[in-house]
């Protein structure tokens, strides 16, 4: 029994030990673009698309010539996969801070909450946005292997 009690304070002192050194954070990247256009919310077109730029950045194709770059609250690797995107909101519009996107292959549907609506005018403007956002997401990761 004393040799039962003392082989089980030993595993919990190695688990401790091992939570304790995994104290990193990892940095996020930086998805906030003062120079593009800022909505709160927008009514999409019927027709609208949607696919991911990134595992937290989504691009919403209204029509021709507008997009709008959905900025999630946080990253969800099943958007990676280029699958279908889900959409869950209230009414027709799509508010910042109040409708969620899911990927479609996912097992569980959680929805992510949108933090931030861009409004894209152009094919030079998506362009520019799509660098932002791969520069962005460079940054972060060059910070994160520092770590």
């Amino acid at each position: 029994m004393q040799h039962l009690k003392l082989t089980l304070l030993v595993v919990f002192a190695v688990i401790i030990t091992g939570c304790a050194g995994t104290g990193s954070r990892q940095v996020e990247a930086d998805y906030d673009f003062p120079e593009l256009t800022n909505v709160e919310r927008f009514f999409p077109s019927r027709s609208f698309s949607m696919s991911p730029m990134n595992d937290q950045v989504i691009m919403l194709s209204d029509t021709i010539n507008t997009k709008y770059i959905l900025v999630l609250a946080r990253p969800d690797s099943a958007f990676k996969f280029h699958g279908g995107i889900g959409i869950v909101r209230r009414g027709n519009d799509i508010v910042a801070g109040q409708t969620r996107l899911y990927a479609l292959d996912t097992a569980i549907k959680v929805g992510i909450p949108i933090r931030t609506i861009y409004k894209v005018d152009g094919k030079e403007e998506l362009e520019r946005v799509r660098q932002m956002v791969k520069d962005a997401k460079a940054k972060a990761d060059a910070a994160n292997e520092r770590n």
